[in-house]
Formats: C-alpha cells, structure tokens, sequence
C-alpha cells in the first residue's frame, strides 16, 4: 500500500521536521520584528509563520500548492486572531510574479534567506 503525502501528513500541523525551538532561533537570526514582511513559499499549513507572527509580530503572505492547506492555515490564522497579519493563498510558487517586496523569504524545504 502506497501512502500519499496528504495521508502521511493529515493530523501533523508540522510537515517539516523542525521544532519550535529551531523556528525560534531562526526567526532571532532573521531578525523579525513588527515591520517585517515575511514570504513564506510552500507555507503547508502554516505552522512555522504563524508561529513567527505570533512571536515577533511579523506581517506573512505564504503560498501553497495545496488548497487544503491554505483553507486550514488561514482558519489556524483565524484562531489566533492573526488574519490581520497572515494571509495565505493557493497556487504555483513557480507561477507567481510580484508587485511589492518582502524583508524575509521562507521556504523550509531549503532553508530562510
């Protein structure tokens, strides 16, 4: 039986295995704070730049393939009361062009820049 990613990952908010702490730790080296605007690429189910808007108070738009995800990181945004500071959309991050800028760019698969 061959196990989708969807059913591998279907109770996990963390579909990195990375922990809070590390999240932490890259978000001090990342220096967020209020101001910033972090762009989240393949931002899952939202689990890191939530966490980092809650604790830093960061502005995040993530982006993710999966609809699913980004139905269910933008009700966790609701939650905590963050919809005024995180967004999350559905789509290609190989599609996607830009009219603003970003202070930081996430994308956990390889790593913050």
């Amino acid at each position: 039986m061959k196990l989708s990613y969807n059913e591998i990952f279907k109770y996990s908010d963390i579909l990195n295995p990375v922990s809070s702490t590390t999240l932490f730790l890259a978000g001090k080296l990342a220096q967020l704070e209020p101001k910033k605007i972090v762009l989240d690429l393949g931002s899952g189910k939202g689990f890191p730049s939530l966490l980092w808007a809650s604790t830093f108070g960061v502005h995040v738009e993530g982006f993710d393939m999966n609809k699913e995800y980004v139905e269910y990181a933008n009700s966790c945004a609701k939650m905590l009361n963050l919809s005024n500071r995180v967004k999350y959309f559905a789509g290609d991050i190989r599609e996607l062009r830009f009219d603003r800028k970003y202070d930081v760019l996430a994308y956990l698969g390889l790593g913050m820049a």
